[in-house]
């Protein structure tokens, strides 16, 4: 069973390839809730399982591509999952590597 944390990490990282594109993580939790929504109403109308089934394809084709063209950059699995947990913006991006460097400056010492 996903617990809400995990719902919104799954969706954090699925939305990571857009770069930051509020309408794709908007699009994934769409994606999410009206399923479980019709699902415990005991209805679900055909016409909304075909069109969140178009919208999750877009989101799949991104992360096919995202992985295809970068994936050989990436040493391990761990490196792989990391990725999606990198800030989305370039200031805290940038923020992260110089505390990095601070630390690897202080073991190097």
């Amino acid at each position: 069973m996903t617990t809400k944390r995990e719902y919104s990490l799954t969706i954090r990282r699925a939305a990571f390839a857009w770069c930051g594109d509020e309408l794709n993580r908007e699009t994934l939790e769409h994606s999410r809730e009206v399923p479980n929504n019709s699902i415990h109403l005991d209805r679900f109308p055909e016409s909304d399982g075909e069109t969140i089934m178009y919208q999750l394809k877009r989101q799949v084709e991104m992360l096919t591509y995202f992985f295809l063209m970068f994936g050989r950059r990436f040493g391990t699995p761990d490196d792989i999952q990391a990725v999606p947990d990198l800030p989305q913006t370039t200031d805290k991006l940038r923020k992260q590597i110089g505390l990095r460097e601070f630390g690897l400056g202080l073991l190097s010492e």
